[in-house]
């Protein structure tokens, strides 16, 4: 097959500056260049030609970069915000998708794969015969969408990373047989193994090695309870001095942004805590299962419909049990690795409970462990690959 891939136009892939989505880019098309063998063309943006410059040789896997850095190009893109102001999303990834699709207008593909950026396939569609694959990772497509209607009719396939995604696609292009769920997949490898002599310790952050630590990784927005996750911690300080929380990230990956409101709101409550919190900003994926390897629980603590939640097995590789929320595909992905919450008045009182019974019972902590061989083998990133590389060349076949 010949495949084009069109990204979010906000992140590079390869995921030189993160994210979730643009690293599973990256599984998908590492597993190609190994085993499958189909030609793909990636059309992804790069900035001062970081990307650009990761990539190792390839023979099946092509990149055609948008360099979006330059005085130029910011000021081409800043003009096409009056230019072009009817565009789906941000003029920013609008600029984007007029570039890739001027190219694949002027080739033959047989599926373009669009990566988490449905409103693509209204101006593809008029531009291509090819078979135009939609691969959702968040509620981006539903009865409620801007422009709905336009998006089934131009979109032949649906890929969707959990149930809960699947379910609120098909309100919009109603029970379909071409809805399918491929669940994500991690480097499970990368997140179990311990290094010998890893740069990150608890001496180096100032913990002692009779802390309970809690971990908490990922993007510092309202919707991902880390507010909620403080306030627990709160009721835990007095009574429990030894039970500190590792709070790990920014408000965008790659960006240690510190001045969001969200993020000046919660100074507040980590000056309260002083020493039972400790901070790190964004960690690189390469850095952080050091980071977990030295923790005791994770804790993810969503309050939104999380559409899958990748940081669930990458910290249950980790050998960490994790608490968590009933919320969105969060159910599918956890398995018997932790407890779920429910998200409701009683939330925070309960979410401070649930550590503190995990602090208190070693043996609870290592029962949920005896699942995990069995449940994160289901997760690692070469069933993922393989599944969506099937699922796309059976597709292929009966058009």
């Amino acid at each position: 097959m010949k495949i084009a891939v069109l990204t979010s136009g906000i992140l590079p892939v390869p995921s030189v500056e993160g994210g979730a989505v643009e690293k599973l880019v990256d599984f998908f098309l590492q597993y190609n260049e190994e085993v499958a063998h189909h030609d793909i063309t990636v059309f992804s943006i790069d900035r001062r030609h970081h990307a650009s410059r990761s990539l190792s040789s390839h023979t099946f896997v092509h990149y055609r970069f948008l360099e979006v850095s330059s005085f130029f190009t910011h000021t081409k893109r800043w003009l096409s915000k009056y230019l072009f102001p009817k565009g789906y999303y941000d003029y920013r990834i609008n600029y984007y998708e007029r570039w890739a699709l001027r190219q694949i207008a002027g080739e033959e593909f047989d599926i373009v794969l669009i990566e988490n950026r449905p409103g693509f396939a209204i101006n593809l569609r008029p531009l291509t015969k090819a078979l135009i694959v939609s691969h959702l990772h968040n509620d981006l497509l539903n009865s409620s969408t801007h422009r709905c209607k336009e998006i089934v009719v131009a979109t032949d396939r649906y890929l969707c990373v959990s149930n809960f995604i699947a379910d609120r696609v098909k309100t919009a292009t109603g029970e379909s047989a071409w809805v399918k769920t491929v669940y994500n997949g991690i480097d499970t490898k990368h997140f179990n193994t311990k290094v010998p002599h890893p740069s990150v310790t608890r001496k180096t952050l100032k913990l002692h090695e009779d802390d309970f630590v809690v971990v908490f990784f990922g993007r510092i927005t309202p919707e991902k309870g880390v507010k909620e996750l403080l306030e627990a911690m709160l009721l835990l300080k007095q009574p429990y001095p030894k039970i500190k929380l590792l709070l790990i990230g920014s408000a965008f990956y790659g960006a240690n942004e510190t001045t969001t409101p969200f993020i000046r709101s919660l100074l507040p409550l980590i000056q309260q805590l002083g020493d039972n919190v400790v901070t790190t900003g964004f960690v690189h994926n390469t850095l952080l299962p050091q980071y977990l390897h030295l923790s005791d629980v994770a804790v993810v603590p969503s309050v939104w419909e999380e559409p899958s939640g990748l940081v669930i097995p990458e910290a249950q590789a980790a050998g960490l049990p994790v608490i968590t929320t009933r919320c969105g595909g969060i159910p599918e992905i956890l398995g018997q690795g932790g407890i779920a919450l429910e998200v409701d008045e009683q939330f925070v009182s309960r979410l401070s409970e649930t550590i503190l019974q995990l602090y208190l019972h070693l043996e609870q902590r290592q029962q949920y462990l005896i699942s995990y061989p069995t449940h994160l083998s289901y997760y690692d990133k070469h069933r993922f690959a393989q599944e969506m590389t099937e699922t796309l060349e059976s597709w292929n076949d009966r058009q």
